[in-house]
């Protein structure tokens, strides 16, 4: 994992870690079910969803959440949408 990944789930897990009321992001374990072990819901993953795009300045596509939901599975998936943000401005 480079340092931007470890970036980029380090701000994945501060926003999970907000929505669900952690006192820190360093609360929410990488590999964690959000449902079962951090007892989210879809009300917030669709508020954790919104928040991450306003984070990254990225666009999620409807389909791209991945499942099960961890932090680092958001992670990967922000930083997919941050790669074709980057691509499409080159191309």
């Amino acid at each position: 994992m480079s340092h931007d990944d470890h970036e980029v789930l380090r701000r994945v897990q501060a926003v999970l870690g907000e929505q669900l009321g952690l006192e820190s992001g360093s609360q929410v374990p990488p590999d964690a079910d959000f449902y079962a072990e951090l007892g989210g819901d879809s009300l917030d993953l669709a508020e954790i969803t919104m928040s991450l795009e306003e984070e990254f300045d990225i666009v999620v596509p409807d389909k791209a959440v991945p499942a099960p939901v961890t932090a680092r599975k958001m992670a990967a998936m922000a930083a997919e949408c941050l790669a074709a943000r980057a691509s499409a401005r080159v191309g």
